[in-house]
């Protein structure tokens, strides 16, 4: 400090005393003390200029004890000396009580003294406020600090500036309430563990950091002995208050940041999308699955307006509304701009007034539990329906039989030409009731009952053939054929009919398609052996292709997409019907290209005979002795046609409409061949073979079913189960009188 830097303020209203003070202060510090003579006039003269130290008596005219120094105090930031002609120990202790920097009675040589407690006063007051200075600014840098090692880092280095020290280091208690080294300065190997080593002069500060059950320490050392005081104590004790709290804020602000990752990591981790809106229903935050499902990164959502995002639409929600009054909702939607099925469960939140202020947005993706909901569905409509076309089917068969039995019975017998073109009519109208009653039982044969008169087909052969029966009417019409067929294509193990009517179908189907539509017309029919083994049909054309909205409905029995009188909608239910039947399956889609894309698949078969059911015809029926044959069956028309039929072939026949007739019949006469229906009113038809086959072992071997259903699961399961022959109604006689034949000529080989 310069001496001509000392700025001095004395208030004195004794003139004598106030200039020898001024003088001493001139003389010995080489100042330029003003003088003030009473406390207005000292407060008029800060108002004017700012002293570096005021000189203060005790007893002025205007003031009196210690209300001129509060004054004073309260309109400069300088230290101020205490004089007073009548001191005591009291006065200097209210003195000092009332924040005088130091306090002289004026007796003996006081000038001198004053002009040292002046020195000493201006240089506590400037050490003062550096350490004011340096412990605001080491405030500061641990109230920015938020990550705990940056507040350890702040308080250290603070300490070692506010204190001059050469080392400073913190200590706080672990898990086990022991004091571990948590940071130090200044420290450096074996030291650094254990401080007190290094260091002559130590002073410590408790602070206590968060919830800890035991304080910590924060200290400071010196290399020479005495260094600290109480004052340097005070400091440390000020700095360690201000470091606990910002290390406690660091530690609250990492377990924040650590709770804040855990619900981030949990919340990405959740395999539904989920959305957070605030109540004006814009976007705050969504997690990695909802920026994958609505394919919109994570950065871009905030923000964004929850309705245009989540449905695609720039009109609110339904359950807008409702949401804002804090009812949650749950509804299933599609969103056609992703093509995709979610579950929409929605919840809104509310503060701590009952206030709506967001919502969370969960949504599920229900795509694939939708589609199988429709093929569940699917399956039991057509399960249903199943049913109904079996029974119609079997009410059907029996009248047929007797029409086109009997029509062609009489046709044997060479009626003149008139009655023959009759008879051909009404034969030929009964074989298209049988066919439209064969399509019905392709359709409800179920799939895991294949039909038994099966045998390996050649699917390239039998795409040919029926592709020439429609190739002209293809040609009129303007279309174009692209066969590809490979020669080397696997058989299958099919029925060649039923497998040509799903050709013909799909065909029809083409052509009606691209009936109306301008040239090129174009149906591609392609086969291939798949990867998996299977042989693949595709079956694709030109035309406008299927509405898209249609998907698995197209094989709907009834559901058509034809004109009024174009179609009955049985055609492809047909066909999904038999492919399922084989074991196969069918399915449509439209072509990126136009048009529609009908694909089959089919197991390959090996086999190289026939499966054991119903037997081929040979060309000729072969000559067998007569036989006695007993014919069960309640349809009165039907049984006649049998016995009449094989009444041609001198067997002798005897009839029993009922179960339990039949069973008696056998039990009085030996029987050859038994003809049985698989439904009589008393009893179904294996109950009646069991029966007969218990009572008579002979018997096993000798019966004939006949069977006017759709083959379902009871049907086929006892017929695939034994190695007899069996007849599905409609019959025709010849076909009646070959199996006859050749199950007795078996018989009668047998026996030899």
């Amino acid at each position: 400090m310069g001496r001509a830097q000392l700025r001095a303020l004395v208030v004195d209203d004794n003139a004598d005393h106030a200039l020898l003070m001024e003088r001493s202060l001139r003389e010995d510090l080489g100042a330029s003390p003003l003088i003030a003579a009473s406390a207005r006039e000292a407060l008029e003269q800060l108002q004017r200029d700012a002293p570096d130290v005021v000189v203060l008596d005790y007893r002025l005219p205007d003031a009196e004890g210690w209300s001129a120094l509060a004054e004073i105090r309260a309109h400069v930031d300088a230290p101020i000396v205490v004089v007073t002609g009548q001191g005591s120990e009291s006065a200097a202790a209210e003195a000092f009580k009332a924040g005088a920097a130091d306090y002289l009675s004026k007796e003996g040589d006081y000038l001198h003294a004053l002009s040292r407690a002046v020195v000493r006063a201006v240089e506590s007051h400037k050490r003062r406020r550096r350490e004011l200075a340096q412990l605001k600014k080491t405030s500061q840098a641990l109230a920015t600090s938020l990550e705990f090692e940056g507040a350890v880092d702040a308080a250290l280095e603070g300490a070692m500036a506010l204190l001059d020290a050469d080392g400073a280091w913190l200590l706080l208690p672990n898990s086990t309430g022991t004091l571990e080294l948590v940071g130090a300065r200044g420290l450096q190997g074996e030291t650094a563990r254990n401080p007190k080593a290094k260091f002559r002069s130590r002073i410590s500060a408790p602070l206590t950091v968060g919830h800890r059950d035991r304080p910590g320490l924060l200290c400071v050392g010196a290399k020479t002995v005495g260094r600290f005081g109480p004052h340097h104590q005070e400091l440390l004790s000020a700095l360690a208050g201000h470091a606990a709290s910002a290390l406690s804020n660091a530690e609250l602000f990492a377990s924040l940041e650590r709770a804040k990752a855990h619900w981030e990591r949990t919340f990405d981790s959740i395999s539904d999308p989920i959305v957070i809106s605030d109540h004006h229903f814009r976007i705050l935050r969504i997690n990695r699955a909802a920026a994958r499902a609505l394919d919109l990164p994570l950065r871009r959502a905030a923000g964004r307006v929850c309705h245009r995002v989540l449905l695609g639409s720039d009109q609110p929600c339904p359950w807008h509304d409702g949401l804002a009054r804090g009812v949650s909702v749950s509804t299933d939607r599609y969103l056609p701009h992703l093509r995709r099925w979610f579950c929409f469960s929605a919840f809104p939140f509310q503060d701590e007034r009952r206030r709506t202020v967001g919502v969370v947005h969960v949504l599920r993706d229900i795509t694939e539990e939708r589609e199988l909901q429709q093929r569940v569905l699917q399956a039991q409509k057509l399960s249903a329906l199943g049913e109904l076309v079996a029974g119609v089917a079997h009410e059907l068969n029996n009248p047929l039989t007797g029409i086109l039995g009997f029509s062609h019975l009489l046709l044997r017998k060479d009626p003149e030409p008139h009655l023959r073109d009759d008879l051909e009519k009404i034969a030929g109208e009964a074989r298209r009731a049988a066919r439209i009653v064969r399509n019905l039982a392709a359709f409800a044969r179920r799939p895991s009952y294949p039909g038994l008169a099966r045998r390996p087909v050649d699917v390239g052969e039998l795409l040919r053939n029926t592709i020439e029966l429609r190739d002209y009417q293809l040609r009129v019409q303007g279309i174009e054929l692209d066969v590809q067929l490979p020669e080397d294509l696997p058989r299958t193990m099919a029925d060649p009919d039923e497998l040509q009517q799903v050709f013909l179908n799909l065909i029809n189907n083409a052509e009606q398609a691209m009936a109306a539509q301008e040239p090129p017309k174009r149906l591609t029919v392609r086969a291939s052996r798949k990867q998996n083994g299977a042989i693949g049909i595709e079956f694709r054309d030109t035309g406008p292709g299927m509405p898209e909205k249609l998907g698995d409905r197209i094989f709907d029995p009834f559901f058509t997409t034809k004109e009024a009188g174009r179609g009955t909608g049985l055609g492809l239910s047909v066909c999904y019907g038999i492919i399922r039947g084989h074991d196969g399956h069918i399915a449509a889609a439209n072509s990126p290209d136009g048009g529609a894309v009908f694909t089959i698949e089919l197991p390959v078969s090996d086999a190289s005979g026939a499966r054991p059911g119903r037997p081929d015809a040979p060309a000729q029926v072969p000559s067998v002795a007569p036989a006695r044959i007993l014919v069960v069956d309640d349809e009165p028309v039907v049984a006649d046609f049998v016995r009449r039929t094989l009444v041609e072939d001198r067997h002798h026949i005897t009839v029993a409409e009922r179960g339990g007739a039949a069973l008696e019949e056998l039990s009085q006469a030996a029987y050859d061949l038994v003809i049985c229906d698989l439904k009589l009113p008393d009893m179904p038809g294996p109950e009646l073979y069991s029966r007969a086959a218990e009572a008579s072992p002979e018997l096993r071997d000798r019966f004939l079913f006949l069977t006017g259903d759709t083959l379902g699961p009871a049907t086929a399961g006892f017929l695939h189960g034994r190695p007899g022959p069996w007849l599905e109604k409609p019959l025709m006689p010849d076909e009646l009188r070959r199996v006859v034949a050749q199950h007795l000529s078996r018989k009668s080989k047998a026996d030899e």
